[in-house]
């Protein structure tokens, strides 16, 4: 029997995605395309998230997250994100200067430090409108 081989390269291709893995390809991706060139930035106010940033995080990936916190998401969202920038999040996002700095625990469900942010952002555009 002869055995015939062909010219043609096949380029290669994952076999398989699970849901999360295709959904961080994907989100990945939309980074990528509002932030083509991330860069390193000095830390400080000036590396920082914006809220939206945070918020369209946890919209996208809401079914996937439900009440899961950082302990999770650090690993499975957000270093795949960034692991091939070798940069931090924000950088990737693109970094902003931000008036307030928030320390939370990782511990806490994700969607609860983004409803706790929603509202203090809240109140500090309320009260700029009582002035």
């Amino acid at each position: 029997a002869s055995c015939l081989r062909s010219s043609k390269r096949i380029m290669p291709h994952k076999v398989s995605h699970t849901n999360s893995q295709l959904d961080v390809d994907l989100y990945q991706q939309r980074l990528w395309e509002a932030n083509p060139n991330p860069q390193p930035s000095e830390r400080g106010a000036m590396r920082a998230l914006r809220l939206g940033h945070l918020l369209d995080l946890h919209s996208y990936f809401e079914e996937f997250l439900t009440d899961r916190n950082m302990y999770f998401l650090e690993p499975n969202i957000i270093k795949p994100l960034t692991a091939p920038y070798r940069l931090s999040y924000s950088e990737v996002v693109g970094p902003s200067h931000v008036e307030w700095f928030v320390s939370h625990y990782w511990g806490h469900p994700f969607i609860e430090t983004c409803t706790a942010l929603k509202k203090h952002a809240k109140s500090c555009t309320d009260a700029a409108k009582s002035w």
